[in-house]
């Protein structure tokens, strides 16, 4: 069935009615999303596999190259660092059976994680030692490919075209040595043409290679993003959608983290103005890219990030704006009501008064008797009155309020139908503004530690030993970490740290005085040496 998808896309339905479309792609997308962990277990079960082979492999050099190349290749699009531990360990290995082979092939895929991690320095210098060491025949075209995924990445990470144009000229070569009846040459080709915007060329066997491949295949999420590059290019904002949408989904079903699908998606939903469904995605293209520790897309998505969250942000405002004028106008046409009871009332006075002048002409006794009569009369009259306007009164209160919670039932609906739960759960709750702030916070602890790793360690390290702060399990960062982050990244004005962590001033100065008593060297310069924290870290990365 999964492999029917696309011919039920694009054969039956055809390209133009992709937009009829999106909702049922939409709707696999979130199923899938839903069932990640299923698919992160089964991918952690897989490596688990690979692990014991490995234990039971002893000291078989030879046996324990190949399951650490299992690994590395388990874990090169899932998280680097674990397919560098391997791999490493296999550059030993080569080493130590004199192996030639094994030993470019090992420096080759580790070069390329060293790209994908932003370690340039180190991949280009592995390269370079391969190239004077006469790269093996066998190996020539992963050779080209790890040249072209270090000039392709560091083109991303400076915004250098050169580099590109560099990535494409090893493009040329590894498809040169590459078997043209092979899938790996159509998938390099067919990328090669889309980037020289050559679309008319390429769609066909793009189309082609979606008929062929299922979700299963690691191929099909690249494939389908190429085709949502292509519909982005010409405008069919619709079909980018839909493809990107179907990367996502070979990607989540591949547990391959380091992908580029949900960013592109988040910015699709973005230009369309589906702020919530784009910061679904960017927070999970922000999650793949830090788990996957891959340098450039954790910097790409945490840009995009701030820029969909605000409107987000601006949207959920809009929303309370909204009602707030629907609470005026049912204030509004409540004194109006009022208005009316009002002036009815005074008629009705007018009336008994009027009455009262025609029945002086009675004599005295009648016209007492028509007094008590009328004074009854209006007792009851009034009683009746006020129980019909009261009760119209609540009438209309009432319908306006069913009105209300039909319109939110009707919000609710729309929002199951597209599997939301996230905005279903905050539209029922109370407490949505805090679970947001927190959520913001966590973000903000996330982002930061990622730019300042060791900023908890260094920060210890300017306080008395017995004064130092013991994080909690899953805790990034804590109330006085934060307020010294903060601080780190230039906001030192206290009332704008109130306001971003929603402290009292006092609270804020509290904190801070509370700290530098805790300080171990000179308290005047300690916030000097605060904003030195991470400039070692910063200046090594701008070397490499």
């Amino acid at each position: 069935m999964k492999r029917l998808w696309c011919v039920f896309l694009f054969v039956l339905l055809g390209i133009p009615a992709q937009s009829q479309h999106l909702d049922s792609v939409q709707a696999v997308l979130d199923e899938v999303m839903l069932r990640a962990d299923h698919y992160e277990a089964i991918k952690k079960k897989h490596i688990q596999d690979i692990q014991q082979r490995l234990a039971g492999a002893g000291n078989d050099l030879s046996k324990r190259y190949a399951y650490h190349m299992r690994l590395y290749e388990a874990y090169q699009k899932y998280q680097i660092d674990s397919a560098a531990l391997y791999i490493k360990q296999n550059v030993e290995i080569a080493g130590k059976l004199e192996d030639e082979f094994k030993w470019q092939e090992s420096q080759i895929a580790l070069s390329n994680l060293l790209s994908a991690g932003g370690k340039f320095v180190e991949a280009k210098k592995l390269l370079d030692d391969l190239s004077l060491r006469d790269v093996l025949h066998g190996l020539k075209g992963r050779y080209y490919q790890a040249m072209l995924t270090f000039y392709s990445n560091y083109g991303l990470s400076s915004n250098n075209r050169t580099y590109f144009q560099e990535s494409e000229r090893y493009r040329d070569s590894m498809l040169s040595a590459m078997d043209p009846q092979s899938l790996p040459y159509q998938v390099a080709w067919v990328t090669k043409t889309v980037y020289a915007k050559d679309y008319d060329s390429a769609k066909p066997v793009l189309h082609r290679l979606c008929d062929s491949l299922d979700d299963a295949h690691p191929d099909r999420g690249l494939v389908t993003y190429l085709l949502g590059l292509i519909y982005r290019e010409t405008g069919d904002i619709k079909a980018q959608t839909v493809y990107f949408a179907m990367s996502g989904i070979a990607d989540i079903k591949n547990t391959i983290r380091d992908n580029a699908s949900m960013q592109s998606l988040a910015l699709s939903y973005y230009e369309q103005g589906d702020v919530d469904r784009a910061r679904l995605y960017i927070e999970r293209a922000i999650n793949d890219a830090v788990f996957s520790n891959v340098r450039f897309r954790t910097i790409e998505s945490s840009t995009f990030y701030p820029i969909i969250h605000a409107a987000f942000i601006e949207k959920e405002k809009e929303q309370q704006k909204q009602l707030l004028h629907l609470l005026m106008a049912i204030s509004l046409l409540s004194v109006v009501l009022l208005g009316g009871v009002l002036f009815i009332y005074q008629q009705m006075i007018r009336l008994r008064r009027v009455r009262k002048a025609l029945d002086h002409t009675n004599d005295r006794l009648r016209e007492l008797n028509l007094q008590l009569l009328s004074s009854n009369t209006r007792l009851q009259e009034s009683d009746h009155i006020k129980e019909a306007y009261i009760a119209q009164f609540f009438d209309i209160c009432s319908t306006y309020i069913h009105k209300m919670d039909v319109m939110r039932k009707e919000i609710l609906k729309k929002v199951v139908q597209q599997d939301t739960r996230d905005l279903k759960n905050e539209l029922q709750s109370s407490d949505y503004l805090k679970r947001e702030l927190e959520d913001l916070y966590a973000n903000f602890d996330i982002i930061f530690i990622n730019l300042y790793p060791t900023f908890v360690a260094e920060f210890n390290k300017l306080l008395l030993p017995q004064e130092h702060i013991v994080l909690k399990d899953n805790e990034h960062l804590n109330s006085e970490l934060r307020i010294y982050a903060l601080i780190r990244l230039g906001i030192t004005d206290n009332t704008k740290i109130a306001g971003f962590l929603r402290y009292s001033l006092r609270t804020v100065y509290n904190y801070r005085v509370k700290t530098r008593n805790k300080v171990a060297g000179d308290k005047d310069n300690f916030e000097k040496m605060l904003m030195n924290i991470g400039n070692e870290e910063v200046s090594n990365d701008s070397s490499r």
